[in-house]
């Protein structure tokens, strides 16, 4: 499959499912030309590409390499939960397609989806400069129920180790204990910690968005920052594939009217920092541009 890049997003077939249903793939680009891809088979992230400090497009998450993959394990939808689980292996609808964005809406019943209703949904993706995805999500049910309601991404662990990671929030539950203040657990003052195993949440009640968290490649100097107005954060270790999986949630049960909608917005940031010069006296190159054009 082949793409031309340009600053307007590209549409493909990925594939047709058993059930003869054909799949697409949207590419969306920037003005660097950093651009994710994003499948309407389970409302999947299937890539973030942008530009590593030596100037190579790189992947920053996983993503499957056909539809038969997919549907064999679709680990990278969008929603989290018994949500995720339930829309993973539907055909989402194309609502709309923009600029830099595109809309994708499902809905499942109430036996799929974890509650008491049906649950119609939708997802509106964008990717925009400073390479920045911003994710709207919707949320309606038929009837009255509650919902712990969540979105994911997908980290690719075998690409990037070892992961770590870092806090903005408030307050934290350490292993499940009740939440302290962050500045009375391991990630006071911003101290990086092993992603690996991690079993905290991270908690803010505040409905601003605001950073929630950072993971981070110290080594090569990758960052990825998670922002979101949902009130909870934490980290889930996957083996199959080998990925860690970061969930932005509600932290309890939301309660929703028939027909009231919920909406929440995520938004993950993706920067690759050039690595300091060996000593001072050696002349740093302020041009963020330079990387690209290095060896030529």
């Amino acid at each position: 499959m082949r793409f031309v890049m340009s600053q307007t997003i590209k549409q493909e077939v990925l594939g047709t499912t058993k059930q003869g249903q054909e799949v697409l793939l949207f590419r969306i680009p920037n003005n660097t030309n950093d651009y994710i891809e994003v499948t309407n088979y389970g409302c999947a992230i299937c890539g973030i590409y942008v530009h590593n400090n030596q100037g190579k497009l790189e992947n920053t998450v996983w993503g499957g390499t056909s539809l038969a993959e997919y549907e064999a394990c679709n680990p990278g939808t969008i929603f989290a939960g018994p949500l995720g689980r339930a829309l993973a292996h539907k055909v989402w609808d194309v609502a709309d397609v923009g600029d830099n964005y595109v809309f994708l809406a499902s809905q499942c019943d109430a036996g799929e989806s974890g509650c008491s209703s049906a649950v119609k949904v939708g997802a509106r993706i964008m990717w925009v400069n400073l390479n920045r995805l911003v994710i709207d999500l919707f949320l309606t049910p038929e009837q009255g129920t509650q919902l712990t309601f969540g979105t994911q991404l997908l980290v690719d662990a075998d690409k990037h180790a070892p992961l770590q990671v870092r806090s903005f929030c408030p307050q934290v539950s350490v292993a499940g204990a009740a939440p302290i203040p962050t500045e009375e657990s391991p990630y006071a003052a911003m101290v990086f910690s092993d992603a690996a195993g991690m079993k905290d949440t991270f908690l803010s009640a505040s409905e601003e968005i605001k950073p929630m968290a950072e993971l981070a490649v110290p080594g090569e100097g990758l960052f990825l920052s998670a922002y979101t107005t949902l009130s909870a954060l934490r980290l889930e270790t996957c083996d199959q594939p080998k990925a860690v999986r970061l969930v932005q949630e509600t932290d309890q049960p939301v309660p929703l009217g028939g027909g009231v909608s919920f909406t929440a917005r995520a938004i993950y940031g993706v920067d690759y920092l050039r690595p300091q010069p060996a000593s001072e006296e050696e002349e740093v190159d302020i041009n963020p541009m330079s990387v690209f054009f290095a060896g030529e």
